[in-house]
């Protein structure tokens, strides 16, 4: 009788597990598509957009200017 019973505990603590696990997804599924659309409304900002091309820009002229240090340290013969 007593493994009868545990393999009802087991099948029903189980159960628990799938029923929490699916839980579970479905709010992070939901989660996921609440920051979707935050994420679609953002990149359709304007002024979300023209920053983000900014900080592109900004970016694009760093590694420029690294180039240029670095072509001016080699015509000088420094190792730095």
């Amino acid at each position: 009788m007593a493994p009868i019973a545990q393999t009802a505990q087991k099948y029903q603590q189980e159960t628990y597990l799938v029923l929490s696990l699916k839980k579970q997804v479905k709010e992070l599924k939901f989660e996921l598509m609440k920051n979707t659309e935050i994420l679609e409304k953002w990149r359709r900002n304007a002024k979300v957009t023209r920053l983000i091309e900014m900080e592109a820009q900004i970016d694009l002229y760093k590694d420029e200017m690294r180039k240029m240090r670095s072509m001016i340290n080699l015509g000088r013969g420094d190792a730095s």
